[in-house]
């Protein structure tokens, strides 16, 4: 039964997941015109009052309109079916953000409702539920700021996957600009070698080597094998043959399996702090450029854009198709593989290729990124020493024009270049000129 009940004695339900109610001129503006159209949906509260559980943007437009009261249907519900309903009616209206509509969904699931009935209530599919129900775990204060900058379902995703609170934090800082994707990268990037990283090292320990610390570039050892920790795979560093005493390091990423040189020299020199320094410099901007290399192929792999974009594919892969011939430079073996599904790592098994180009939609734009040529290695700095006085010198900034032309062709499709990938090529990076060198 409907029946009129003063505003004052209305409540704004304490759980409702649209945390915002907006703007409500307008509707204050209709209500005032024609009244209130549809009644709210209320249960009883303490001392004669009354929590609202449909129908808040309506009681607060109403009270805009200077309306005493309103008409409502007066219901017996559980807290549970109350916040069910809210969420439903809210999502059906397409009101709730998607950090609302999660932090919902995990209030339903912390009273015990279980997920299948989620789906049910809601209507969406159930990755869909578990996606929201992970994205609720971020902090609420940085994602109610990182919902206004924008981003996509999925960025959120992935920032919930990063298990580094920190490092979310910064994410959410982020996402919605164009530093976000470089940022992520790093991010996963990190948290793999935290993952990887004592395994490596039980591995190496397994097969009998020991751990020296600082002196990989003693002159007293020399490699037997290395890898990067992002790369490395169960059985990467196997216990050698002969019983030759062997020695272990990571260092930035990278994990060395060595062994004692025959000769040890009298002198073992000491790196001075510049040359420390500048190794730091290198070492971290090898990092940063295969980061971003990383990220232009994230943004290639998950492009699906092509038919909008086919003429622009079409006029640069026929301009990369001409440099393969005027430059000599070599197509991307490791990404083709990689898009088709081979282990090879030297050639191309080309009846895979031919039926890639002949099955997937996303074709062109493979064949124009591989004919690019991209590399991890490519970079804009001069390490020091290819400098003409073959001296060791502090990491100078390098023009690229092959790897400018990819950005090029990236950005006319889309691609936003983080800050650090911009001061990167303009040489502007603070590793990039500067006087580490003192």
């Amino acid at each position: 039964m409907i029946t009129n009940i003063e505003v004052t004695k209305l409540l704004q339900h304490p759980d409702n997941p649209r945390k915002s109610i907006g703007d409500v001129t307008e509707l204050a503006e209709s209500i005032k015109a024609r009244g209130i159209l549809q009644n709210l949906t209320v249960v009883p509260a303490e001392n004669g009052l009354y929590t609202v559980v449909i129908g808040h943007r309506r009681l607060a437009a109403a009270k805009q309109a200077g309306l005493t009261e309103v008409p409502c249907a007066v219901v017996d519900m559980d807290y549970k079916t109350q916040l069910s309903t809210m969420l439903l009616e809210n999502m059906q209206r397409s009101d709730l953000t998607v950090y609302e509509q999660a932090q919902g969904m995990q209030m339903m699931f912390d009273l015990g409702v279980p997920v299948a009935e989620i789906v049910e209530k809601t209507g969406f599919a159930e990755t869909t539920v578990r996606k929201r129900l992970k994205i609720a775990t971020l902090p609420t204060e940085q994602m109610q700021q990182a919902v206004e900058r924008g981003g996509k379902l999925e960025d959120y995703v992935q920032i919930a996957d990063i298990k580094d609170e920190k490092e979310r934090r910064e994410l959410l800082k982020v996402v919605g600009t164009r530093e976000f994707e470089f940022s992520l990268t790093r991010a996963k990037r990190q948290q793999i070698e935290a993952e990887k990283t004592p395994l490596v090292k039980a591995e190496l320990k397994s097969i009998g080597a020991k751990a020296v610390k600082g002196q990989i570039y003693s002159t007293a050892y020399e490699r037997v094998k290395q890898c990067a920790i992002t790369d490395w795979k169960e059985g990467t560093f196997k216990k050698p043959k002969n019983k030759e005493e062997l020695f272990w390091e990571i260092s930035y990423g990278t994990a060395y399996l060595m062994r004692k040189k025959a000769k040890v020299p009298k002198k073992k020199e000491k790196k001075s702090e510049c040359e420390q320094r500048i190794d730091s410099a290198n070492r971290e901007l090898k990092r940063l450029t295969e980061t971003a290399y990383e990220c232009r192929v994230n943004f290639i792999r998950s492009f699906t854009a092509v038919e909008k974009y086919k003429e622009t594919i079409i006029k640069w892969l026929v301009m990369f198709a001409g440099c393969e011939i005027t430059d000599y430079c070599t197509y991307d073996r490791a990404y083709i593989n990689s898009e088709i599904g081979s282990e090879e790592k030297y050639s191309i098994n080309a009846p895979k290729w031919r039926q890639f180009i002949a099955e997937d939609k996303r074709a062109p734009i493979v064949v124009a990124y591989a004919l690019a040529g991209d590399d991890k290695r490519y970079g804009y700095y001069n390490d020091g020493w290819y400098a003409s006085n073959k001296s060791k010198q502090a990491p100078q900034h390098k023009k690229n024009q092959r790897l400018d032309g990819i950005y090029e062709f990236l950005c006319e499709l889309g691609y936003e270049m983080s800050e650090t990938e911009l001061q990167l090529q303009s040489g502007e990076h603070e590793l990039l000129g500067g006087d580490i060198s003192a």
